[in-house]
């Protein structure tokens, strides 16, 4: 059987390539995943996690903004405060005198985010004012090696409760997350949440409240509280009011001075905090270039359980069949070719559903799922790439390169049809037969015949392949092959190259024919002589035959006429020294050029009569071609 001709019998092989490719890609994907877990469990996706984490809050900010709850206010110790009562620690003589001016509003909860540690002569006035409030609350840190800073006795006794302002930031500088508790203290957030809460209950005459109950289960003291920043936080200038919906700042110095009206803090939590320039700095993930100040993560820690806010994430085991699911979605989709291109969308269409879950307080992993996808797809790329090969390595024992690309391109629809669509073309079409092949049977046996007939046939498929043509079938000594594609049906220059590369490939193979003659010789056989003859015209190019035995090949009037024309040499042998007839259109496809004329200086057209071929009513006009060095004769 013919290379380009031969029994589409491979489908059944395709599809049991197609299961051996469907089981890798399920491999893959359980690899993917495996892979992907064994990197998070070690860590290696939080850089990652990070930015993530500062990109939703961004994405949120733009869509669909939080805003900071009104009943939290900061009054904060900035620079203007400084510049009016001295460098920081500024006296406490200043913040005795805001306790006073606050005792009017009655606020529900004050927290002073600033360590009392050491003695002052104003600690029994400022201790004597928290009296009166009842409801201040005070931090508690510790050193780095791990001395415990408390709040010097006269104020530790009067504060209602206090809260340790222990926060570890991450690598970036932000602070993602507080632990709740410290051993029993709890963090300062929660401790102001717990004043608070006494205070609303005493306003509404409930005894029964419990005040601890923002503490939660005994479980819950050991998960960390992952901070959701509300939004940007800015400060206003000049004593101006804050904008609703920002975080209600007001300095310290306009309070003082009569600037804010005291009944502005009434039945709020009241933070009280540094934020001048470069002391207690924070960065937020609104705020990296700028960094803001340590008592606006308290004000988030209140927001935050205020309205029940706190980010919630997925435990490690969540992420297991979270990995799992999006790995045999992407596998799934990457076993269909038709919505294959869907998976490129598969990161974006997660990256969307991380900003809904976040815009619902949910911070689902990114860097995870995203990774198991594009693990799969790297995996796909391997894969597909050894399923060419193994089918190139199938395709090329039976068919030519170029119809191996082919079937490759549509191994698809081969797969799920069993046959290659038709499809047209321009192609130009040649047969080359052997005269005299009878006499070189009877010299050899049947199987030195049989080698010199492979020699031969290589040489042809040798010759034609070099020129970009297509071996369509082997009938016995007699070869058909043809130059051209789908893609030349509109396009005169590829014809015209078509055309030139065929007959081209037909002087190459008297050249091989020479040399095999003189192999012969010498080995005292008879010498060959081959006949060749060449059209150019429509053909359809597809599976032809039955569902059990198919032939890719081309069909159609052009092939006739190809045949008949190599038949044609029988007669025509004046002015045909090279055996090779091409028909006016061929001629005319090789001369569709700038010049209008065929390229002399590769070969000589001779025109040499008008004929009626055979089986058919139309007379033919016949050119004989030769390579440009040899003479032939003039009609």
């Amino acid at each position: 059987m013919g290379k380009a001709g031969q029994h589409l019998e491979w489908a059944q092989q395709l599809r049991q390539l197609r299961q051996i490719k469907a089981t890798r890609l399920w491999a893959i994907g359980l690899a993917s995943a495996l892979i992907t877990l064994g990197i998070q469990a070690a860590g290696g996706w939080r850089a990652l996690d990070h930015i993530s984490y500062v990109m939703l809050f961004r994405v949120r900010q733009a869509i669909a903004p939080l805003q900071w709850d009104p009943r939290v206010a900061v009054i904060a110790v900035d620079d203007g405060t400084l510049e009016r009562y001295g460098q920081f620690p500024i006296s406490r003589y200043h913040y005795t005198n805001l306790l006073d001016q606050l005792i009017v509003a009655q606020p529900a909860a004050i927290g002073f985010d600033l360590l009392f540690v050491d003695p002052s002569p104003y600690d029994k006035a400022l201790g004597a004012a928290m009296d009166r409030h009842w409801t201040v609350v005070l931090p508690v840190a510790a050193t780095a090696q791990g001395t415990p800073l408390q709040p010097v006795p006269p104020l530790a006794i009067a504060a209602a409760a206090q809260g340790h302002v222990l926060v570890q930031s991450d690598s970036d500088g932000i602070t993602r997350f507080v632990e709740p508790y410290q051993g029993d203290i709890p963090i300062f957030g929660i401790a102001l949440m717990q004043v608070y809460r006494e205070s609303q209950a005493a306003i509404a005459g409930d005894q029964s409240a419990d005040s601890t109950a923002i503490e939660g289960s005994p479980e819950r003291r050991q998960t960390p509280l992952w901070l959701n920043w509300p939004a940007p936080i800015e400060a206003p200038k000049n004593c101006a009011l804050p904008e609703p919906g920002h975080l209600q700042i007001y300095a310290m110095d306009c309070v003082l001075r009569g600037q804010i009206a005291p009944a502005t803090f009434s039945n709020r939590i009241v933070l009280i905090g540094v934020t001048a320039t470069g002391i207690d700095p924070l960065r937020t993930p609104f705020n990296l270039a700028a960094p803001s100040s340590n008592v606006y993560l308290h004000a988030t820690v209140v927001d935050n359980l205020l309205n029940g806010r706190s980010l919630h994430r997925l435990t490690d085991w969540a992420i297991i069949p979270l990995v799992a699911t999006i790995s045999l979605i992407t596998c799934g989709v990457l076993q269909h070719p038709r919505f294959r291109i869907a998976v490129f969308g598969l990161p974006l269409a997660w990256g969307a559903v991380a900003a809904l879950g976040f815009a619902a307080n949910l911070w689902l992993p990114v860097a995870a799922p995203i990774a198991t996808g594009l693990l799969i797809l790297v995996g796909a790329q391997v894969n597909a790439q050894w399923e060419k090969q193994q089918l190139m390595e199938l395709f090329a024992i039976h068919v030519d390169p170029a119809a191996a690309a082919l079937l490759w391109q549509q191994r698809h629809h081969i797969l799920k049809h069993g046959q290659l669509p038709i499809q047209e073309a321009i192609a130009t079409v040649l047969f080359v037969d052997i005269r005299g092949f009878t006499t070189v049977a009877e010299e050899l046996s049947s199987h030195a015949l049989m080698g010199w007939l492979n020699q031969y046939l290589d040489a042809i498929t040798q010759s034609v392949t070099a020129h970009g043509g297509v071996v369509d079938k082997f009938i016995g000594d007699e070869v058909m092959a043809y130059f051209g594609t789908p893609a030349s049906l509109a396009d005169p220059v590829a014809v015209r190259a078509q055309a030139i590369s065929a007959v081209e490939a037909c002087l190459d193979i008297n050249d091989h024919v020479r040399e095999l003659n003189w192999r012969l010789e010498q080995d005292g056989y008879s010498p060959i002589a081959i006949r060749t003859g060449v059209h150019t015209g429509p053909v359809s190019i597809g599976s032809v035959g039955s569902r059990h035995r198919l032939n890719y090949s081309v069909v159609g009037d052009t092939v006739n006429v190809a045949a008949r024309l190599e038949e044609l040499n029988k007669a025509v042998v004046e002015g045909n020294p090279c055996a090779l007839l091409a028909s006016e259109a061929t001629y005319h496809a090789m001369a569709n050029g700038p010049a209008g004329e065929v390229p002399s200086d590769r070969f000589t057209c001779q025109r040499i009569g008008y004929f009626k071929l055979r089986g058919r009513m139309q007379h033919v006009s016949v050119y004989a071609i030769c390579p440009p060095l040899m003479p032939t004769a003039v009609s």
